[in-house]
């Protein structure tokens, strides 16, 4: 994040005013999590993290879901993961489904959403700490896709979810990830 920062003409800092705080955490710590071959590959996402900076509470809410769906391919059985999950969703449909009222009380309490205990970065891959170098470059892919693909819909009036999101049945993200692989060296 320190060499984002530079690159977008700000001062040094692994807190880039560039990059949506909760992206930024996560490419923070698995950066710090992964070995050097991994860390390598990082760097070319660099410029996707650049300029990635819109708040929205539709986009924070669709970072928590990536990050809680990765950690749960790690750990299926961990409840907090789901609150996290559930939570993120109902955020999401609450947005597509209310007036100017509910997206103003949304945008509001976007900042304690974002940094509740059971939705901040760290308790969302806790689950993953025995995981290999390849699942947390897939959770940093995966987590940047989904920033800018959330920001388009949003671009484009289109909703961040299917009509059964109202409802509660429907997944936001369309695809589970894959299996997570177990590091060898633990």
């Amino acid at each position: 994040m320190e060499v984002a920062s530079v690159l977008a003409g700000e001062r040094w800092s692994d807190h880039p005013r560039c990059t949506h705080p909760l992206l930024a955490e996560a490419v923070r710590l698995i950066n710090d999590q992964v070995g050097d071959e991994s860390r390598q590959r990082l760097v070319r996402l660099i410029p996707d993290v650049i300029g990635a900076n819109r708040r929205h509470p539709v986009i924070t809410a669709e970072l928590v879901r990536v990050l809680a769906r990765h950690a749960l391919a790690a750990s299926p059985g961990d409840e907090a993961l789901h609150w996290a999950d559930d939570r993120a969703r109902r955020r999401i449909a609450r947005w597509e489904s209310g007036g100017w009222w509910r997206h103003r009380w949304l945008r509001a309490s976007d900042y304690w959403f974002r940094t509740h205990e059971r939705v901040r970065v760290p308790a969302l891959l806790r689950a993953m700490l025995d995981c290999d170098d390849e699942a947390f470059v897939a959770v940093v892919t995966d987590t940047i896709a989904t920033y800018h693909r959330t920001v388009r819909r949003l671009d484009a009036g289109q909703p961040a979810c299917t009509p059964r999101c109202e409802e509660g049945t429907a997944d936001i993200v369309d695809a589970a990830p894959e299996p997570v692989r177990q590091r060898a060296d633990r």
